[in-house]
């Protein structure tokens, strides 16, 4: 299943409320785009459309799902033919929004908008990372205290998985967070023709250490994904009094991750940054710009030894 929300600002100078979903399973691809200047309306439609999802999971799972924290596969519609059950639930569920400002798209149609979906989210914030002057700044400006309640962590408090149910950078876009990061990250980049979400293959160049390591789908790669700010210094440093929401846009911000060497990011843990830095010096400057940025968008705080140490690489910055 896949569905998504967004706004489109109109030219009369109201805003138009977007949903798309699309769903797919054993003889069925069917795609819905609803557009309404009423906000009840789409929160409706919001509605039918997770109860569809709900019943899909429930009635008929769709065949190779992914286990959890895996990207999904490439949808495929094998030629049989759908449980009654879902087929009903299907039936009934188009039916009612087709009569509300609702158009059902056949399945052409619903990859061509849910690739469209994809293309229009962006992967970086804006102004991210920030450059090394207003990162210098936002460092001076960061509240410095010891890392707190390091005891209570644990890597749940962050969601178990990957979720696209955020509003953090790249969030609502249909996509798994990791293939986002991959997508963003690599180069020689070739997308799945029937899911653009799914990255085929390319090439990481390892920010961390310089190395040119490829990327397959469904094969072991040398590539992890990394919290630049790891889940349990961003604990110490005050994510522990976050709502579990706020924990989960967190841990699925495009901002705070990055593609890295597997082994690499392995040695690196959740250690901080007076106590690891990358091997490659010549990232030292973008990683402390980066660092700098996820401490002052989520107001963490950071010890005084941490500071130094941003302080430090930020230094070597070209001025």
């Amino acid at each position: 299943m896949r569905y998504a929300f967004w706004l489109t600002p109109q030219d009369s100078g109201r805003t138009r409320h977007e949903f798309y979903g699309m769903a797919v399973a054993p003889g069925i691809a069917a795609g819905l785009h609803c557009s309404y200047e009423d906000a009840a309306d789409l929160a409706w439609a919001q509605r039918i459309w997770r109860s569809l999802d709900r019943a899909v999971n429930t009635l008929q799972p769709v065949p190779g799902a992914p286990r959890p924290g895996r990207s999904a596969p490439e949808p495929r519609l094998p030629a049989m033919a759908p449980s009654r059950p879902f087929a009903v639930v299907l039936a009934l569920v188009l039916a009612g929004p087709a009569a509300a400002g609702c158009h059902h798209e056949d399945t052409a149609t619903a990859r061509a908008s849910a690739a469209a979906l994809v293309a229009q989210v962006p992967l970086t914030g804006p102004g991210f990372p920030p450059d090394a002057a207003t990162a210098k700044a936002r460092l001076a400006a960061l509240k410095v205290e010891w890392g707190r309640n390091w005891q209570t962590y644990r890597r749940e408090e962050f969601g178990r998985y990957w979720s696209d149910e955020t509003d953090a950078v790249g969030g609502r876009n249909g996509c798994d967070t990791r293939d986002d990061v991959l997508r963003r990250d690599l180069t020689e980049l070739r997308e799945g023709d029937r899911n653009r979400c799914v990255v085929l293959s390319g090439v990481l160049l390892d920010p961390y250490t310089g190395k040119r390591l490829p990327y397959t789908y469904r094969r072991a790669s040398q590539i992890q994904t990394d919290h630049v700010v790891a889940l349990g210094a961003a604990w110490r440093a005050g994510a522990y009094t976050w709502t579990p929401q706020r924990r989960l846009e967190y841990a699925n911000d495009l901002d705070v991750l990055l593609a890295v060497d597997k082994q690499t990011n392995q040695d690196k843990g959740s250690r901080t940054a007076d106590k690891w830095r990358p091997p490659r010096r010549a990232y030292w400057c973008e990683y402390a710009r980066r660092y700098t940025g996820i401490k002052a968008k989520y107001a963490l705080s950071v010890t005084a030894p941490e500071k130094r140490a941003l302080q430090e690489m930020l230094a070597g910055c070209p001025q």
